[in-house]
């Protein structure tokens, strides 16, 4: 059917008129999916007419990938399909913030801000789902989350091991999904109870922990020293929690410098007033 001769115990020549049919057929002398053959390209003869190789014009060497070769496939396959999914993700989120949404208003000025404890769990409820549809919309399967309050912020846990890749990636997937959220419940005619934390597997809290261990360290430093320290933290959301960490700290505080991309933080020390 077509030239093949063994150059070793592992691994065999195939001629063909493409790399690809010569991939395929290696595939079936040794009894393996087309991802499981490893090659090198032996010969390449020159193209002919309009960019076409003639026939048999092209040999490789094939053989049956190691399992690190396959391991190292298997990962580049992941990486490359987890950035995909990345952009799709961003793409779809796009196209759902360019659909028109109603912000909150008062239209009823005798409309009370309070909230019954039958609406509010109805209310958490109706997020909590939106939320699972949303993810499941990005990542085109069932998404299961986790829903509770937390020192007045609604913490919507994303159980997804998938989606915890992405945030990692691309942390500002989170503050998205949350200004979709809070825009979600108009019927209530108000702005909501709670403020909206998107969580993926507890992935943020576990920086927000962090991100507060850092400002406490740092704020010794720049009171000790009475030296400002510059923080160049891309994230408006990281800016913001060590900011509120700082908050009402008597030693020093905080600063914003630059704008867009080039914004940072700056903590400062608090100059004492010496009475005479």
């Amino acid at each position: 059917m077509f030239d093949k001769s063994v150059t070793d115990q592992n691994s065999i020549s195939v001629n063909a008129s493409n790399l690809n049919l010569a991939v395929v057929k290696a595939a079936g002398l040794l009894g393996v999916p087309s991802n499981d053959v490893g090659y090198t390209v032996v010969r390449e003869g020159k193209k002919g007419f309009f960019n076409i190789f003639k026939k048999d014009d092209i040999e490789i060497k094939a053989w049956v990938k190691s399992s690190v070769e396959l391991a190292a496939s298997e990962k580049q396959e992941k990486s490359a399909n987890l950035s995909k999914t990345l952009n799709r993700s961003n793409a779809r989120l796009s196209e759902v913030q360019k659909k028109p949404t109603l912000l909150f208003t008062k239209t009823d000025e005798s409309a009370s801000p309070e909230i019954d404890a039958h609406t509010l769990s109805a209310l958490i409820e109706e997020l909590k789902e939106y939320t699972a549809q949303l993810c499941g919309f990005i990542l085109h399967t069932p998404v299961s989350v986790d829903a509770a309050l937390e020192d007045g912020r609604l913490v919507l846990n994303i159980l997804n091991d998938e989606f915890n890749d992405i945030m990692q990636k691309n942390i500002k997937l989170a503050e998205a999904l949350e200004h979709l959220i809070r825009k979600k419940p108009r019927h209530l005619r108000q702005e909501l109870p709670f403020r909206v934390f998107i969580d993926i597997g507890g992935l943020r809290k576990k920086r927000e922990q962090e991100l507060i261990g850092i400002a406490a360290e740092l704020s010794l430093k720049v009171a000790e020293n009475k030296k400002p320290i510059v923080l160049n933290y891309r994230s408006a959301y990281d800016r913001k929690i060590i900011h509120m960490a700082l908050d009402q700290n008597d030693k020093v505080f905080t600063k914003s410098i630059g704008s867009g991309s080039n914004r940072k933080l700056m903590i400062l020390p608090i100059k004492e007033e010496h009475v005479h």
